[in-house]
């Protein structure tokens, strides 16, 4: 899983430029600026804790690891599409839904 949160911390870092790119055009933050930081505060209260767990609740560590990721990945979504048009927050939102199903999907069989 190291390359994976590389490759997550890269996008997080790229996707947080972008958010304020389109903040610095606007005196006052947005509502998805918001959802982005509550996305971003859980995903790392959520991996935080997860490494600090007593390891005789190493599933509850995992399921909090895997809210981390989900986390990261929505507070992505959600700054990659605030300054998108209509139309291309709603494709995003539908990769991101199909994305979504397809792991549900693929983790239950």
């Amino acid at each position: 899983m190291e390359w994976a949160e590389i490759v997550i911390a890269f996008c997080l870092a790229w996707a947080i430029d972008i958010g304020l790119l389109s903040v610095q055009v606007h005196s006052q933050l947005p509502v998805p600026f918001h959802l982005f930081s509550l996305a971003i505060l859980l995903a790392f209260a959520s991996t935080v804790v997860s490494k600090f767990i007593n390891p005789k609740f190493l599933l509850t560590a995992q399921v909090l690891e895997k809210c981390g990721v989900f986390f990261t990945v929505t507070a992505f979504f959600i700054a990659i599409t605030i300054s998108f048009p209509f139309c291309l927050k709603f494709t995003s939102w539908v990769i991101y839904a199909i994305s979504a199903l397809a792991i549900l999907i693929c983790s239950c069989f």
